[in-house]
C-alpha cells in the first residue's frame, strides 16, 4: 500500500469471542475495570496493535480503524456463562459494557481506534435487547445469532457506511 492511499478497516467483533466461552471456565468481562480477561485489552487491543503495526499511523496516517459494537445475540436458553449466569444475559450484558467503554470520548483513542459505531443505536441490532430483538426474523436467521441478508445490508451495513463517511467526508 502506498502511503497516499486510503485504507479503512472496519472490526465487528465480541460475539464470537463471548460465544466461544461458553462450556468453558473462561469469563470474558466487556471492559478492562470488569476484570481480565476482557473484550477491550485482551481481544480488541491486540488485534488493533497489529494491525497498526503493519500501517504506523505515522507513515499512513490515511489508514483508518473503525470499531462496530456487537449486536444481539441469542444462546440456547440453558446456556450459562462460567459464572452460572445465563448467556443470553451475561453475554448481552458485557456486549453492552463493551459499547459503553469505546462509546466514551478519548478511549478507543487511546488504543488507536479512530472511530466507533455504536450498534445499539438501531433498535433492531440492540444487545440490550437481544431477547425481543433477535426475534425479527427479517433481520436475524432462525438461530437469532447470525443475520439475514437484510440484516446486513439494512442494518448493520449502514454502521460501516457511517464509519466510512465519518473517514472520508
Amino acid at each position: 500500500m502506498a502511503p497516499d492511499q486510503q485504507l479503512a478497516i472496519i472490526i465487528q467483533a465480541g460475539c464470537n469471542d463471548q460465544h466461544e466461552t461458553l462450556g468453558s471456565t473462561v469469563l470474558l468481562y466487556g471492559r478492562p475495570e470488569f476484570g481480565r480477561p476482557n473484550m477491550i485489552e485482551d481481544c480488541l487491543v491486540p488485534l488493533v496493535a497489529m494491525i497498526r503495526g503493519l500501517y504506523p499511523a505515522a507513515k499512513f496516517p490515511d489508514v483508518k480503524i473503525g470499531v462496530m459494537t456487537p449486536i444481539a445475540r441469542w444462546w440456547p436458553a440453558n446456556a450459562k456463562a462460567a459464572n452460572g449466569q445465563l448467556m443470553n444475559e451475561w453475554g448481552n450484558a458485557q456486549f453492552s459494557a463493551y459499547a459503553n467503554w469505546l462509546t466514551i470520548l478519548g478511549n478507543p483513542q487511546s488504543i488507536g481506534v479512530d472511530a466507533v459505531w455504536d450498534s445499539r443505536r438501531d433498535a433492531a441490532l440492540d444487545c440490550r435487547k437481544a431477547a425481543t430483538v433477535t426475534l425479527n426474523s427479517t433481520v436475524y436467521q432462525a438461530d437469532r445469532t447470525h443475520l439475514m441478508a437484510n440484516g446486513y445490508v439494512h442494518h448493520l451495513g449502514r454502521g460501516a457506511t457511517a464509519l466510512l463517511d465519518r473517514f472520508w467526508a
